[in-house]
């Protein structure tokens, strides 16, 4: 939910030429999460959420062939809604469960 607060936002300290100061966080939920991701978005790259996902366990992944940092509530932004994405949202914000398995929602027709 946070997506939208930083949508433009690049984060240079990720090539900064200096060593981490604390270890790498491990990951671990116990809560079911579920994940929405624009296969072609700049700003987090696919493979990336990927990783992510395969790390969360028992994690569902919502996908959309959209070049966007954002995938639920683009209607609230003037573009073309993904209506399977927030649909999926809306079910799991609700108390329901996550979706039976990961899956792939068709683009927009405009995909601005």
């Amino acid at each position: 939910m946070f997506g939208p607060l930083v949508n433009g936002m690049i984060a240079p300290c990720a090539f900064w030429p200096v060593a981490p100061r604390e270890p790498a966080v491990r990951i671990g939920n116990a809560v079911p999460v579920l994940m929405l991701q624009a296969r072609r978005d700049n700003n987090v790259p696919y493979p990336g959420a990927v990783a992510l996902h395969r790390k969360l366990a028992g994690s569902r992944l919502v996908t959309v062939d959209i070049r966007s940092h954002g995938v639920f509530g683009r209607g609230l932004e003037g573009k073309r809604p993904v209506p399977c994405a927030d649909r999926a949202v809306a079910a799991y914000l609700s108390g329901g469960p996550l979706p039976h398995r990961d899956s792939t929602c068709p683009a927009p027709r405009d995909s601005r």
